[in-house]
């Protein structure tokens, strides 16, 4: 049986690819969020190689949902989430396939685009294994999330969330944004504030 030549052709790929740097900043103001790389970054070093591989890659959405958020300044955002199914193919037909998630939101037409190009850019940097050459690695950031507490009837805080919905113009979103509440005990809560 013949192997499939998919699988040299990436391995040759990835022996000539160079790393490719985080040199793109997101920016509020003056000041940098973060550092990444750009799908225009991944394009360029592959498709050379592509070309003298002679591979090429396929795109199939697999989920797709979208949705509309509001800014704080009132404004619509567009957001989209897609799965999409990327192939490699070769002269020979053989494929590899992988599928990767990408997310993106614009105040115009461009949140598929920018999902589309999310999902593209992690497959490439992950079928590839693209370094950055940076010695950080992002698995070593910590983060102490508090955890939320589950409001019941004997909880000590029952009466402070009673007491809140008691307040006018107050709602039940209010208390459910800080502690993980029961449909039965949501319930409850507003037969205690009455």
């Amino acid at each position: 049986m013949e192997t499939a030549q998919i699988y040299g052709k990436i391995l040759d790929i990835q022996d000539e690819i160079p790393a490719i740097l985080k040199n793109r900043e997101f920016k509020q103001g003056d000041r940098t969020v973060y550092k990444f790389r750009g799908i225009d970054d991944l394009y360029n070093a592959l498709n050379p190689l592509f070309k003298k591989h002679r591979v090429f890659m396929t795109p199939e959405i697999l989920e797709h949902d979208s949705s509309e958020k509001i800014t704080a300044a009132g404004k619509t955002l567009f957001y989209e989430k897609m799965v999409i199914k990327y192939r490699l193919f070769t002269e020979d037909g053989s494929s590899v396939e992988a599928s990767t998630k990408g997310i993106g939101m614009d105040s115009g037409d461009k949140a598929g685009n920018k999902a589309m190009s999310v999902a593209q850019k992690y497959a490439l940097i992950q079928i590839f294994s693209i370094p950055t050459n940076e010695p950080k690695d992002p698995e070593n950031d910590g983060h102490n999330v508090k955890q939320r507490v589950t409001l019941t009837p004997d909880h000590y805080r029952w009466k402070e969330a009673v007491d809140h919905l008691k307040k006018p113009n107050s709602k039940m979103e209010d208390i459910t944004s800080k502690y993980d509440v029961s449909k039965d005990n949501q319930t409850k809560l507003q037969e205690d504030a009455i």
